[in-house]
């Protein structure tokens, strides 16, 4: 783990401080904290310590007058004196911030936009400890802490239960876009951020150059202390998005690695020719990691102390498989594309605006993108939305009174119900799709998409997995200019003649090969999933068992037999909400099983001890 630990004492009314470094082997390691400090204000009165990229530090430093050569401690302090609580709201880039204004003894706490930098934190006896890492937290606590059971029933349901709960009872982590204030007076905590405030704007002409801009502006900021770099290569706009933006210009340094998941022999596998045709037009060091026979168990354990609990990360085995590999090359950073489907959205909820208001010529040419998406024929696509015609509704009706009892006798054997899973409901509901919503937009799927509890989950995972092996992971998507514009747009720039995600293929236009610009396909990996789960884990049904100890009293004893039933008639066919739920069912057995006690807590020094600071 690489990142900071700090712990407040309310009767001391200070802070005190660690840095913690990478577990990485010596071979390989890097110092990946540049970003990380701990300071003392004493004409402000101030302790501060934290991580934060300060992408608008330049902006900051003219806007407060300070020096030129400003550090972040001082233009945090500076701008805490300013602004107080609303600092955070000014601040760009990634950052986990805590700021003690020592008169008061009050405690000043603050999470980047997004959550891209953790921030967990447990109540003790004499105050709070936080660190950017959910173990290093732990550590701290005045005692182990109990396994939460409602985290444990949203995770074999598939969804985060929150923003803020953990698999522990007493640690809980700062929500995305929000600060948090304990002083004498009382606490409080309040968001500064979210993506339903961000106003829709008419597009300019010049969407697609201004979306560029910002792009490599974020690329840019995420490069500044990053080399040597490594890219994570798909062959999808994503990440080929970021390679454009990356080696436009770019003069010198280091030989930038692409690294790239194959799938060799796989007929299903569409990336393989664009991946080829990017590797030819980027002048970069290309290596490639067979995955295509990759049991989607492996390894995980090895993650469960860094991340102190399973992941939603269906795919997280194979794609972690790249990490070690970006280290052995002597990668400092990883750019990585997640986010991007959020961020730029696929544009789909434009088909439902045009159904509403009964544009179906249009309706038709744009369903195109949809079908290439969700393989299907454009003609069923079109078939969705006819439920916005009169007619079409009055035949549903009459079709589903007709055949409602088939329907439910052929919907139970397509799979096992998920509330048959669980022998404990979750404490929130599942969230309901957009798409399933009749008068969506195309906002309101965006605005869902972003605001996900699984964004968080799944940036910790990428960004605390990357310290594990002494990298910083990139993510220029999550770049809040950037995302506002994004958001900002007019449906038609996420959808239009047809394609998808068009802004970002407007921004890319030749950056990139035009085979991959302008491609609609978008490869499907949930046959080699289910492939490798069910044919390649050979551990699988020792861990999904109702013989299995630590699984009793969460998972209902009758589903074992249906599930395995299941796998028995259908092999790797199996539906994919089945797969996953035995996917979820195993990972959370093999976390159960394993070692959790808590680990040697780092050594703390008040803040301001020489070599400490």
């Amino acid at each position: 783990m690489a990142g900071f630990a700090l712990a407040w004492s309310r009767s001391q009314g200070a802070l005190s401080f660690a840095r913690l470094t990478s577990a990485a082997p010596a071979s390989t390691a890097t110092t990946i904290d540049d970003t990380v400090f701990a300071a003392a204000d004493r004409a402000r009165g101030l302790e501060l310590a934290g991580i934060w990229r300060a992408d608008n530090g330049a902006d900051l430093i003219r806007e407060l007058g300070l020096p030129t050569a400003s550090r972040p401690q001082d233009i945090l302090a500076a701008g805490w004196s300013k602004w107080s609580t609303g600092l955070a709201d000014r601040l760009r880039g990634p950052f986990a911030i805590a700021i003690l204004q020592r008169d008061t003894n009050s405690l000043y706490l603050a999470r980047d936009f997004m959550g891209v930098e953790p921030l967990f934190y447990t109540r003790t006896a004499d105050g709070l400890a936080l660190s950017s890492s959910p173990v290093a937290a732990r550590s701290l606590a005045d005692a182990p802490g109990a396994v939460r059971l409602a985290a444990v029933s949203s995770f074999l349901a598939g969804f985060p239960a929150d923003k803020t709960g953990t698999y522990y009872d007493n640690i809980a982590r700062l929500a995305p876009g929000h600060w948090m204030t304990i002083s004498p007076a009382g606490e409080r905590t309040e968001p500064y951020w979210t993506v339903q405030a961000i106003a829709s704007r008419p597009a300019p002409a010049d969407a697609g150059e201004r979306f560029r801009a910002l792009l490599d502006r974020s690329v840019a900021n995420s490069a500044s202390d990053a080399e040597p770099i490594g890219v994570l290569l798909s062959g999808g706009l994503d990440s080929s998005a970021i390679s454009g933006a990356l080696m436009h210009g770019r003069t010198g340094g280091p030989a930038v690695q692409s690294l790239s998941l194959t799938y060799p022999g796989n007929e299903g596998w569409a990336d393989g020719k664009y991946i080829e045709a990017l590797r030819a037009y980027f002048p970069m060091e290309h290596h490639s990691l067979p995955s295509n026979e990759h049991d989607p168990l492996a390894n995980l354990e090895s993650y469960f102390p860094v991340l102190d609990g399973p992941s939603f990360g269906y795919g997280l085995s194979v794609s972690n498989r790249l990490l070690p590999m970006a280290a052995e090359l002597g990668c400092r950073s990883l750019f990585h594309g997640h986010g991007g489907d959020e961020v730029v959205s696929y544009g789909t909820g434009r088909l439902n605006e045009l159904a509403m208001q009964g544009q179906w010529r249009q309706l038709w040419a744009e369903a195109e993108g949809a079908a290439q998406l969700w393989s299907m024929p454009r003609w069923r696509v079109l078939d969705r939305y006819l439920f916005h015609k009169p007619q079409r509704r009055w035949l549903d009706r009459q079709w589903k009174r007709l055949h409602r009892r088939a329907q439910a006798d052929s919907a139970a054997e397509l799979e096992v119900q998920s509330e048959a899973l669980l022998a404990h409901r979750p404490a929130h509901s599942a969230p309901v799709a957009q798409l399933s919503q009749a008068r969506h937009t195309e906002r309101d799927v965006q605005e869902t998409a972003i605001a996900s509890p699984l964004q968080p989950h799944a940036l910790e995972t990428l960004v605390l997995s990357g310290r594990h092996h002494g990298l910083q992971v990139k993510l220029p998507f999550f770049d809040r200019d950037l995302l506002e514009f994004s958001v900002s747009l007019p449906s038609d720039w996420k959808l239009r003649d047809g394609y998808t995600r068009y802004v970002l293929r407007k921004a890319i236009e030749g950056r990139v090969p035009d085979s991959v610009t302008w491609r609609r396909d978008k490869n499907d990996f949930t046959d080699d999933f289910k492939i490798g789960l069910i044919e390649r884990s050979p551990h699988l049904r020792d861990l999904v068992s109702s013989a299995n100890g630590d699984l009793q009293g969460l998972v209902n004893p009758q589903w074992f037999g249906k599930i395995w039933s299941k796998v028995a008639h259908d092999g790797s066919s199996i539906t994919t909400s089945d797969a996953r739920a035995l996917w979820r069912v195993a990972v959370l057995a093999m976390w159960l099983g394993s070692d959790r006690r808590p680990q040697a807590p780092p050594r703390l020094q008040p803040i301001g001890v020489e070599g400490n600071v």
